[in-house]
């Protein structure tokens, strides 16, 4: 479509919907599209109709106006950009948040508390190398089962009671990180009650809304990853000597 009495084809942009003057349309630079926002000054609560016109104009009827730069609402391509104007010719949808801002290549994204989340569980391991069960049987009929008692060691306990504490430590460390980041700058950081879940979520969601913005900060996921393997090569390690501690102390 061209612009009457010039020739040329109107700029993309908001321009006044030729089927009802109430709303404004998204013109492409090609033809009319079914994206649609009120005009400025509309009556709140009116919703215009939302199918496009189809078909031609009625005999007799007065012709559609294409748009122009001049009845556009808003500035055209001419002048400063439009508003409603994205990358794409594709206008925003409505309500969307905005865009997290860019950081600073010397605003720092990584604190003590983020790296306190991340290795905190490594304390748990101390616990569990410490733990040396004394297995012993005991005789229940005829048959030597193990006396489940032989568990029980101080250590036991230890470690049930940190793995509460270190979980209620992780959180507090991930609220005290995400407040660290809003005051730094970060727009929307990834919020910290997520470490109720999983103090792992928080690490791996907040890294990444940290790289978006600043193109750093991925260094906690690396070291989560790490804490990880190490906790299952220990673990695994510790499962294997209790089992074979268990398989020696059974009466032949």
């Amino acid at each position: 479509m061209t612009h009457p009495g010039t020739g040329s084809t109107p700029p993309p942009g908001w321009y006044p919907d030729p089927a009802d003057p109430r709303r404004s349309r998204w013109w492409d630079g090609v033809a009319w599209t079914n994206h649609y926002a009120p005009q400025p000054g509309s009556t709140p609560g009116i919703m215009p109709p939302t199918s496009p016109v189809q078909g031609p104009p009625a005999q007799g009827a007065s012709p559609v106006q294409w748009p122009s730069a001049q009845a556009s609402p808003w500035p055209s391509a001419q002048g400063s950009p439009s508003p409603w104007t994205t990358q794409g010719n594709v206008p925003p949808l409505p309500g969307a948040p905005a865009e997290r801002p860019k950081l600073d290549r010397r605003t720092p994204v990584l604190n003590p508390y983020i790296w306190g989340v991340v290795l905190l569980p490594l304390l748990s391991l101390v616990f569990l190398l410490a733990w040396n069960p004394e297995l012993r049987f005991r005789t229940v009929g005829s048959r030597q089962v193990l006396d489940p008692t032989s568990m029980f060691t101080p250590w036991y306990f230890a470690i049930g009671i940190s793995s509460f504490l270190l979980y209620g430590v992780s959180v507090l460390l991930a609220y005290l990180d995400w407040q660290k980041l809003s005051q730094d700058g970060v727009v929307r950081p990834f919020h910290w009650a997520w470490c109720f879940l999983s103090p792992a979520v928080y690490v791996i969601g907040r890294s990444v809304i940290v790289h978006g913005v600043s193109g750093r900060g991925l260094a906690p996921v690396w070291a989560l990853i790490g804490t990880f393997v190490l906790s299952t090569v220990v673990a695994a390690a510790k499962a294997s000597t209790i089992m074979a501690q268990l398989m020696s102390s059974i009466p032949r």
